[in-house]
């Protein structure tokens, strides 16, 4: 299997279940503009697990402060050229919520909000459920600030905002 990141920059590639268990994950540096061969077999013997099961992160930049969000890069599974134009970022609750929606912001100079805040169907989740999240990604290349935000099932209150941002896939000057 070829992975390249769809993003300007190197990042940390982690590769891991989606679930919680087995507890099972692959490191690897992915150079931006190169394709890493994976042979997904050993991974997979020893879990168990599908192919479809995994969870692929590309991590640019760790955020340095609890203000800062992580800067991250989706990996594209397969030869370049296969870019879609969406990210989709897999999001796995600790608690009961009753709603889950994101919004997203363009990164850089005259950045600002590119899509309101959209609820996803069926984001009513039992404690360490999972929903997917599907982001489209600008036309030009250009980065995306990203907020997801869950509604406690049992207080009906907004949890911790998670935010993070997503590497454009082009040098596009601001």
């Amino acid at each position: 299997m070829q992975l390249r990141l769809d993003s300007k920059s190197a990042a940390r590639l982690l590769v891991q279940p989606q679930r919680s268990g087995p507890f099972y994950r692959v490191d690897a540096v992915l150079p931006a503009g190169q394709a890493l061969a994976w042979d997904a077999a050993p991974m997979l013997a020893a879990t168990g697990l599908r192919l479809v099961d995994l969870g692929f992160l590309g991590i640019v930049h760790v955020a340095a402060s609890s203000g800062e969000p992580a800067l991250l890069a989706p990996v594209v599974l397969g030869a370049a050229g296969s870019e879609r134009g969406v990210a989709t970022a897999v999001v796995r609750v600790s608690v009961a919520v009753s709603s889950v929606a994101w919004r997203s912001y363009r990164l850089g100079t005259g950045g600002g909000l590119a899509s309101d805040w959209v609820t996803l169907p069926a984001s009513q989740l039992f404690a360490w459920q999972r929903v997917a999240v599907t982001i489209p990604l600008p036309v030009d290349g250009r980065g995306l600030l990203v907020d997801v935000q869950a509604v406690g099932a049992d207080d009906g209150q907004a949890l911790p905002l998670l935010r993070f941002a997503i590497d454009g896939a082009r040098n596009v000057a601001p």
